[in-house]
């Protein structure tokens, strides 16, 4: 998408950059045909292996026009060009929650969480059952859009496996936002879908919170090693206000083993509803639109959202599981 190409296969005009992360950049574009305005995703010109990305890049793409949920960012075309494949998806009128969180320098009213947190989990339930079944593998808050409405949206499947096709990788490799990786992911476990439902619990823990659950911590090789083995601080300890049950529903999900969390979204989903009742609290929509329209004027540009970069991270010496895996889905590569 060069500077004299401002069409994309004749019909998507490119307007601005929305976003950019290791392997690819989202441009803000319209759709001439049907005049709305449109997601349009490519690879990055100088990031990494060309060939390594295009081949994730056309798995993206696949998996994108396979699924279709009114929780997950949806697909709209795709195609090839002088410049390589390129992926139209639906324009989300918001920001992404990492964009949200920095921008508002404060956490989340309980009530937009618990909402935000009712999407996030549809969406998920939605991806790992049939006819999809699928992981996402890259469950963050760079990858949860909220729009002006208070609606959450899950995005990203660039790294989204079907369960039912597992694929054997390297020992010691694991893809994905290392901070976000489920504990026995980086122990080169065998894992399944209560692997994404951590990366919701650390979303939601983050966005009540306001702060990421080890930013406290030295970067280097002690934080991976707290990220594979270290206890998740209790979120009560750090948000002394949090409802006690939500809190701990959201505790059990950082669980250092798959067992304690739930044994699926629905039930996850399920959890945080009756804790909720319990606390005498309750999601609001309103309550997380205003979060988003107090950062974000859908009648000004969109801001640039510059997504953490999802990268490849190999441990040297990658330790032995600490259990067997307990997933009813299980899948046997480590990435």
């Amino acid at each position: 998408m060069s500077g004299d190409i401002d069409c994309v296969g004749g019909r998507y005009r490119v307007e601005e950059v929305a976003g950019e992360g290791g392997m690819a950049v989202v441009w803000r574009g319209t759709d001439l045909g049907r005049r709305r305005p449109v997601a349009l995703k490519r690879i990055r010109a100088n990031g990494r292996d060309p060939s390594d990305a295009r081949a994730l890049f056309d798995d993206e793409i696949r998996v994108t026009a396979s699924v279709r949920h009114p929780r997950i960012v949806g697909y709209i075309d795709h195609g090839r060009d002088d410049e390589g494949p390129w992926l139209a998806l639906d324009w989300i009128d918001g920001p992404d929650c990492l964009t949200l969180l920095k921008a508002r320098a404060q956490p989340l009213p309980i009530e937009a969480v618990l909402a935000l947190g009712e999407d996030l989990l549809d969406a998920l339930g939605g991806l790992h059952a049939p006819p999809f079944a699928m992981v996402h593998r890259d469950v963050a808050p760079a990858n949860v859009i909220v729009d002006v409405h208070g609606r959450a949206f899950l995005t990203d499947l660039g790294i989204a496996r079907d369960l039912s096709r597992p694929r054997a990788k390297s020992p010691g490799v694991a893809r994905g936002k290392l901070g976000y990786l489920a504990p026995e992911v980086l122990r080169g476990a065998v894992h399944g879908v209560r692997a994404d439902l951590y990366g919701a619990g650390l979303v939601l823990w983050e966005m009540l919170a306001g702060r990421r659950v080890f930013s406290h911590l030295p970067a280097g090789e002690t934080r991976t090693w707290h990220f594979a083995y270290g206890e998740r601080p209790p979120l009560r300890e750090v948000v002394a206000s949090a409802p006690p049950r939500v809190a701990a529903v959201i505790d059990a999900s950082l669980a250092l083993t798959a067992a304690p969390r739930a044994q699926n979204a629905a039930v996850f989903r399920q959890q945080l509803r009756e804790a909720a009742r319990r606390d005498g609290v309750a999601p609001s929509r309103l309550a997380l639109a205003e979060c988003v329209r107090a950062v974000y004027s859908p009648s000004e540009p969109e801001p640039i959202r510059r997504r953490a970069q999802v990268r490849t991270t190999i441990l040297s010496t990658p330790p032995p599981a600490l259990v067997a895996p307990t997933d009813e889905h299980m899948v046997a590569d480590v990435a």
